[in-house]
């Protein structure tokens, strides 16, 4: 919002919201205050000798509207977004097993596909399974990769792990989904599919700040989404 002082105090914005409350409610106290600090003041006999009254009325009101956060040290390392960015780009890597397990349950792919199309299990419960799995391995890879970063080249990931293994596990999940997808929707070469994968998780994890840590802040700032 925008706040014109020409007269009145005056705000304009555009909706409403928790950061739009927040202008005019530290307006409205503003005004309050201005308004209680003239009545003190008009009312005072010696106007002049009201600055102490004034000063012990306003810090009678005072407000903390801020607290501290120490952090820790990988908030502050820049370095900790490039295996961040790794650990994604790993985690997206799971995509070129998706296409596999799609094109294993094709009949037009492989005589082991040929097989399991005429066998009696559902061809949905058979990919279901052959995901799982894939997602299973995928997340054991990511991982290792984690136990690697952390305890061998001592890469600081703060201290939230429970949170970044989370993260491990969901991302390999999205990773065999995503080549899953893209292996049902087009119907190519497995080559095309895996040209696909890279071009795409590159494109990702340099919007993520792999190549220049600065490129995440500018993702995040042109396109919050």
């Amino acid at each position: 919002g925008f706040i014109d002082l020409k007269d009145d105090i005056s705000i304009t914005v555009k909706n409403s919201g928790l950061n739009q409350t927040i202008i005019k409610e530290f307006f409205d106290s503003y005004l309050q205050t201005g308004s209680m600090v003239m009545r003190i003041v008009s009312q005072s006999e010696n106007p002049a000798d009201t600055s102490s009254e004034v000063i012990e009325f306003l810090n009678s009101d005072l407000k903390v509207f801020y607290s501290e956060n120490q952090g820790n040290a990988a908030s502050r390392d820049f370095t900790v977004i490039f295996f961040y960015s790794l650990i994604g780009m790993a985690c997206f890597y799971g995509a070129f097993t998706g296409i596999k397990e799609v094109g294993a349950i094709q009949a037009n792919n492989s005589t082991e596909a040929v097989r399991l199309n005429v066998s009696p299990v559902k061809k949905l419960y058979t990919f279901l399974a052959s995901a799982g799995a894939a997602s299973l391995v995928q997340i054991s890879s990511i991982l290792i990769l984690l136990v690697y970063l952390r305890f061998i080249l001592n890469i600081g990931f703060g201290d939230n792990m429970p949170f970044v293994i989370i993260l491990c596990v969901a991302g390999s999940i999205c990773g065999v989904s995503y080549g899953t997808m893209i292996a049902s929707l087009l119907t190519v070469k497995e080559g095309v599919l895996t040209a696909i994968v890279i071009g795409t998780t590159m494109t990702f994890s340099f919007l993520a700040g792999m190549m220049q840590p600065p490129v995440k802040y500018m993702v995040t700032q042109a396109f919050p989404a």
